[in-house]
């Protein structure tokens, strides 16, 4: 039930809706016409398929009015003797069965007895139809309350015939019991039974739990937080729910008729939000609202609902209606054709606190609020659906200095347009000539009928063009060649020193930080720049250093150096830092090494290297304790170890190019062994350079690969 004295301050953060009502229409579609007041808390109105309507005040008295306003003396139900009244407790619901005219059975939702139970008791009529036997009361279902709010209240019969309840999670603040998502719970619920027999009730048979130990088989659908009031269409039996929210969002959900066994989400989810995720399921397994409204707008506590199906062409028909008890706001929620759905204001009254809706036997919508006052809502005519607005641009400034707008023509009435929600004085026409950027509505109104634009006209405003300097480096070398810059879009002005044209020359600009401009306007006076700096540094160097001029063939593998470090050697029987005399061969042999600090900026040193065929003192290794066969190999590469003290360390094989193709650092067990074996497949026929290493040497070998 609604908690009428949950007024408070909602100091939360405001996150989209992904279905929130659109902004408050300057054109109200309902409006409200009293027709009964001087009652005592009505919350919940009913209808038997006759002209009466039955008025459920909360302390337990149920009145008959009628819709000329007269209401009649003796109440229909008077049990407040047994009936514990106050805050979100009382006389919640009533509801009337189908066969009611033959059965005279009705049903109503009442908190009472000593632990303030939740009661769904059957009644009958006395001999006169407009009072009932108050003495012969079968309370068929209890359902404990440990606390005295959330006690949901709502009952209703479906298309089926069966009784739904609509239970809140038991009370407190975010459902501390973990009610909503208990399925042994009665607690949280839609719940569904069958009251056709002579006592008590039985469940359905197909309901969605039955049959299944882990869920209470009265649960036709869980994670509902307190769902005060819900309706079915009478027109096709899908059920539409109000359910109260906690402390951000307020929501509305639908379900297909038949379609039971959905969870709702609470108290896993508000609305679209998480809310307490602890021991929950992943997100796909709970069916969100179709609409959720936020509370940093001023609501706090929604109520259902009737869907309008007085007159299919009204422009309201098939909508529900629902309301917030603080805000005021009413709500049309409506599934479209393509089966997404759509909310719209209907109305912001100066005044708040609705607790219910109803019909009468034409089904006229009434709304009651719990200061004694029930209004039936009447809608207002439309001269069309959407009073749909057309521009001759959409965009202004930048060489367009006006736009026209242009809506719909109707006579005998006033236009009244709005930019950004605010009033344009002196609007009336259906052509309007602006020159500012915005979101543009119109509204016609006249005696005959009202029209409002449902999508803004957006006016954009030219702004300046995105404009990007392309292909300028942050630092360059003033000994680089000229740059030859672009912008995007093509076609612009560059400025700034060291510019002619669209070149940069460094050696005109000399050394130090430079800002080059580049500028773009079309042919519409539209422009924009961009800004970039450039860093001209003076010419790299760099130098090779210990690099002896002449190696031995079978000589060790020599490691170089340069200064800075951070360039790269390139040349015969070079691998990475390192030059291998096996795989440079013998001859004069150039050595480069490359040292690049920015862009434009390169330095370049070399040396020569001469490498001759003698005697070195590395091992020669078919005499030493290491073989290699069978040499030229095929497939695999043997490394026989010859001596039981000396055990290679690591093995690799360089290319012709110098990349080495294989590299390995020996386990112990590898080590221990007798031979290692070198798998050859991957690698291309020709000839390749072996070295191992152990604790003392390094042998070097050449090999062929077939």
């Amino acid at each position: 039930m609604i908690n009428f004295y949950r007024i408070t301050a909602f100091f939360l953060l405001f996150i989209i809706s992904k279905n929130e009502a659109s902004a408050q229409d300057p054109l109200p579609r309902i409006k409200l016409v009293q027709v009964f007041d001087t009652l005592k808390s009505p919350v919940c109105l009913a209808n038997c398929n006759d002209d009466r309507i039955f008025i459920v005040e909360q302390k337990g008295i149920i009145k008959i009015g009628y819709p000329d306003g007269t209401i009649l003396p003796v109440p229909f139900l008077n049990i407040t003797d047994r009936v514990k009244s106050g805050g979100e407790r009382g006389l919640l619901g009533l509801a009337f069965p189908p066969d009611f005219k033959q059965s005279g059975n009705f049903y109503v939702n009442y908190t009472g007895e000593d632990d303030s139970k939740t009661i769904i008791s059957r009644f009958k009529i006395s001999s006169d139809s407009n009072v009932a036997v108050k003495n012969l009361e079968e309370k068929i279902l209890k359902i404990n309350q440990p606390f005295s709010n959330h006690n949901g209240g709502n009952i209703a019969f479906g298309s089926d015939s069966y009784l739904y309840i609509g239970t809140g999670d038991g009370g407190s603040g975010g459902d501390p019991q973990n009610n909503s998502q208990n399925k042994q719970s009665l607690l949280g619920k839609m719940l569904r039974i069958d009251v056709s027999t002579i006592t008590g009730y039985q469940v359905p048979p197909d309901n969605p739990f039955v049959g299944n130990t882990e869920y209470r088989s009265e649960i036709w659908a869980m994670g509902m937080r307190n769902p005060w009031r819900f309706n079915f269409d009478e027109r096709n039996g899908n059920l539409w729910i109000a359910d109260v929210g906690q402390g951000q969002w307020e929501e509305v959900d639908y379900e297909k008729a038949g379609q039971g066994g959905k969870n709702y989400g609470w108290r896993c989810y508000e609305g679209y939000a998480p809310y307490n995720t602890t021991g929950c399921l992943e997100e796909s397994n709970y069916t969100f609202p179709v609409a959720a409204f936020s509370h940093s707008q001023g609501h706090c506590s929604i109520t259902g609902g009737v869907v309008d199906i007085k007159d299919s062409t009204s422009s309201l028909y098939g909508f529900y209606f629902s309301a917030d008890y603080c805000s005021g706001q009413f709500w049309g929620t409506r599934i479209k054709p393509d089966k997404t759905f759509e909310t719209i204001e209907l109305l912001k009254p100066q005044f708040s606190n609705f607790v219910a809706f109803g019909y009468d036997l034409n089904k006229n919508i009434y709304v009651s609020r719990d200061n004694g006052s029930i209004y039936r809502i009447d809608t207002f005519p439309l001269c069309t659906t959407d009073l749909l607005i057309s521009g001759d641009n959409d965009h202004v400034g930048c060489g367009i200095e006006s736009v026209e707008l242009y809506a719909p023509t109707f006579e005998n009435g006033t236009y009244t347009w709005y930019l950004d929600g605010e009033e344009i004085d002196e609007s009336n026409t259906d052509t309007l000539t602006v020159n500012e950027a915005g979101e543009y509505t119109v509204v016609f109104r006249s005696d005959a009928c009202s029209a409002i634009s449902l999508k803004p006209f957006s006016l954009n405003k030219n702004e300046a063009i995105p404009v990007d300097l392309l292909d300028l480096p942050v630092e360059y070398c003033i000994n680089g060649a000229p740059l030859v810059l672009n912008g995007n879009p093509s076609g612009g002005v560059f400025i700034g020193t060291g510019m002619e044209g669209n070149v940069f020359n460094p050696a005109v600009s000399n050394i130090g930080v430079f800002s080059i401009t580049y500028f773009y306007e079309d042919a519409e006076g539209c422009s924009g720049f961009d800004v970039q700096n450039i860093k001209i540094v003076r010419e790299a160097e760099t130098n090779i250093i210990s690099a002896p001029p002449h190696q031995c063939l079978q000589g060790a593998p020599l490691d170089l150096e340069a200064e800075p470090e951070e360039g790269a050697f390139s040349g015969p029987g070079i691998s990475g830092d390192t030059f291998y005399p096996q795989v440079a061969g013998v001859g004069v042999h150039k050595i480069y090494f490359t040292y690049t600090p920015v862009p434009g900026c390169t330095a370049v040193d070399s040396i020569y290297i001469t490498v001759d065929d003698c005697t070195s003192n590395t091992k020669d290794i078919d005499k030493s304790a290491y073989e290699v066969y069978p040499n030229p190999a095929q497939n695999d590469l043997i490394v026989k170890y010859n001596s039981n003290t000396t055990k290679p360390k690591t093995i690799k094989l360089i290319n012709q190019l110098g990349q080495i193709v294989f590299f390995n650092e020996l386990s112990e067990k590898d080590r221990n062994k007798d031979l290692y074996k070198i798998n050859l497949a991957s690698l291309p026929s020709g000839s390749y350079i072996i070295v191992i290493n152990d604790a003392q040497d390094q042998f070097v070998k050449k090999i062929i690969k077939n």
